[in-house]
């Protein structure tokens, strides 16, 4: 869509002349500038060449000057075109030093990302112009996606720290620990306090996996914990691929306002259901929840949508997604790439939780083995589709409602979460209260403890899921 004479002015042969020549003459400025510069990024063709081979030698730890750099370019054939012995002395001799070289290169890769930036919108003004049986909104999609990832790799902040620095930030974390007031803690709280206990919140970065067959809760805990969030911490952003807006919002009527859902569905409300409505109304203006409810997303639109989310209502404090196999990911539809596709996404999710800093919440199916079983309790191998979530996963939590399978069951108006995994904790199971008809998750009383079977009960199902 676009020739080079489009972008002449969307380089700077000085800064690409003062990179080159400022690691010939010290080729320990590499270190300064490896982690952000690569040959494709100098626009000048004479300038990539010397690129390609100087880089090339630097990261094998060769010394590199005009000399050594002329014969490796002669050995490519491709002296004469980077210019010859002249054009190297020159280069070095016309830069006084390297001690600028990382804010030349800094200029190199804006000018990259400005290149680069028109070449995704030239080709999305022709992919819009003709088709291809692609729609105009997934086009953009791809190209939203695009330009997103060029503000993103523009170069990793430094990360390495020695072992002394480590420790002492270490020391100041533990000590900021110990001075919190009670009920405080360091991470995000998921609103249950035994679970907030265990887990000690939710941490920034961390990929949560709330994973379980129909029925069991999941995406009652999933949504119960953006509520509580959202209502007390910051924003939480909810992508619910699989309930649309009017089983999510009479799902919240009853959570919220203690209102049993049947109710909520059917409008025959009780009088003090008017009273709980008038509360509900209240409460939910505290809510800094958004919802997105489009269905089979990539993890693309969901990070894009985040980027959006951010800029209008500030950084999240949580995100949510219900739920993992619902969403789209390379080879969608062929069975033979599922376990690829879900790895993909995985990875992806936890990368977001990286790039938000925020715990990001992910509902997910298992396998239907657990119903072949006697014990029905889930274990890490009945995560469905792909070992990878186990692998990319910070905690997988397990809901399970004894009641559902076991009528008898003593423990009868609690789910137990069973912690398949916890990296930064120990892997015990926790118990919540269950409140079927409301559609939430509870905190359990001081000295709750299972009740004998009496008689043969029917399991809460209905609105259990």
């Amino acid at each position: 869509m676009h020739d080079d004479r489009e972008f002449i002015q969307l380089h700077s042969p000085e800064a690409e002349q003062a990179v080159l020549g400022g690691l010939l003459l010290d080729n320990l400025a590499w270190d300064k500038v490896s982690d952000t510069l690569a040959a494709e990024q100098f626009f000048d063709p004479a300038h990539r060449y010397i690129a390609q081979v100087l880089f090339a030698m630097l990261s094998d730890g060769k010394p590199a000057d005009v000399v050594t750099v002329g014969e490796a370019l002669d050995a490519q054939g491709k002296l004469d075109a980077a210019g010859g012995f002249g054009y190297l002395a020159t280069m070095a001799q016309n830069t006084p030093s390297a001690a600028n070289i990382r804010r030349y290169a800094s200029i190199l890769l804006d000018k990259t990302i400005a290149r680069q930036a028109i070449h995704i919108t030239g080709e999305l003004v022709g992919g819009l112009q003709t088709p291809k049986g692609v729609k105009s909104a997934e086009l953009v999609d791809r190209a939203a996606g695009a330009l997103e990832m060029l503000t993103t790799n523009r170069g990793s902040e430094e990360k390495t720290l020695d072992a002394v620095e480590l420790a002492r930030r270490t020391i100041e974390n533990i000590d900021r620990r110990y001075t919190m007031p009670e009920g405080e803690m360091d991470g995000t709280p998921t609103g249950f306090a035994e679970l907030d206990q265990r887990m000690g919140g939710m941490q920034p970065g961390e990929l949560i996996i709330i994973a379980g067959r129909p029925a069991m809760g999941k995406t009652v805990m999933g949504i119960n914990i953006a509520e509580h969030v959202s209502r007390f911490i910051g924003p939480a952003f909810v992508f619910s691929q699989e309930m649309d807006e009017k089983q999510l919002g009479d799902r919240q009527v009853a959570s919220l306002a203690g209102i049993p859902l049947n109710r909520v569905r059917s409008g025959r409300f009780e009088d003090e259901d008017w009273q709980r409505l008038t509360y509900y109304a209240g409460v939910v203006q505290e809510l800094r929840m958004q919802i997105d409810f489009r269905a089979q997303l990539t993890p693309e639109q969901v990070r894009n949508k985040c980027r959006q989310l951010a800029r209008r209502h500030g950084r999240p404090a949580l995100i949510v997604i219900d739920y993992l196999q619902l969403m789209r990911g390379p080879g969608h539809g062929s069975s033979d790439n599922r376990n690829y596709e879900i790895g993909y996404i995985s990875a992806a999710l936890k990368a977001l939780a990286k790039e938000m800093g925020c715990p990001v919440v992910v509902l997910s199916q298992l396998s239907r083995a657990v119903e072949s079983r006697a014990n029905k309790r889930p274990m890490m191998s009945d995560l469905r589709d792909s070992g990878a979530i186990e692998q990319d996963a910070d905690a997988v939590l397990f809901p399970y409602r004894d009641e559902y399978y076991n009528p008898d069951s003593p423990d009868i108006g609690t789910v137990e979460i069973i912690i398949g995994k916890l990296r930064q904790g120990e892997v015990k199971p926790v118990r919540l209260g269950w409140e079927g008809q409301y559609v939430r998750m509870t905190n359990l009383q001081a000295g709750w403890a299972p009740r004998p079977a009496i008689g043969h009960r029917k399991h809460s199902g209905g609105f259990d899921e």
